[in-house]
Parts: C-alpha cells; sequence; structure tokens
C-alpha cells in the first residue's frame, strides 16, 4: 500500500504500519472476511491499532479498498526497522498459530458471551 511504512513494534514480535508519504508497505491480503472474523481480528489488534479503510493493490495489481489496521499509539515504541515476515515466519508463526491465536479467541468470546 503506498503511503504507508511498516515497522518492528519495539521489544515485540509483531508489526505496525503508520502513514509515511514517501513509504510503500507489504501485507497479506485476505478477501472475504465475515463480520465474526473482523470483530476478532480487531480486538486481537487492540487499542495500539485503529482499522482504517485503505487503497491497496492485490496480486493482479488493481486498486481495492481494503480494511487495514493503522499504529495510533506512539511511534517512540517502534524501532527504526522493518519487521520482517520472511523472520516471522521461519521463528513464530507456528507459535502464534498454536498458542495466541486460540488464546486470543478464548478471551473474545469470554468477552462476548
Amino acid at each position: 500500500m503506498n503511503g504507508f511504512k511498516r515497522y518492528r513494534v519495539r521489544g515485540c514480535d509483531y508489526p505496525a504500519i503508520v502513514e509515511e508519504t514517501e513509504s510503500k508497505a507489504e501485507g497479506l491480503l485476505i478477501e472475504n472476511v465475515d463480520k465474526n472474523s473482523m470483530e476478532i481480528l480487531t480486538f486481537f489488534e487492540g487499542e495500539e491499532y485503529q482499522k482504517q479503510q485503505i487503497t491497496v493493490f492485490n496480486s493482479v495489481k488493481k486498486e481495492i479498498t481494503a480494511a487495514t489496521f493503522v499504529w495510533i499509539a506512539d511511534k517512540n515504541l517502534l524501532e527504526n526497522r522493518e519487521w520482517s515476515a520472511i523472520e516471522f515466519k521461519r521463528k513464530l508463526l507456528d507459535y502464534y498459530l498454536n498458542e495466541i491465536v486460540p488464546e486470543t479467541l478464548v478471551a473474545f468470546r469470554s468477552l462476548n458471551s
């Protein structure tokens, strides 16, 4: 997406995107997200992010509007380096899938039951 840059959050293993006019951030586009799943994603992202509708380009370079979670917390909490999706996948994806996702679902359901 044009006009945004992706950073690593200081001391954490997850990214944040912030608006930067001359920058470009790449990410994963997930289409056809149902309402319940979007509510879970919004819960997971927490108060440090704000869901915004942003123009992005899909894999065939078609311009579309997508819900994106933009960092709204203090920018001093971001490291001065880009977050690496490759590093995350190699080192932490299994942990997130097996530990963080189930914990998030339990917390979300307990708040909404």
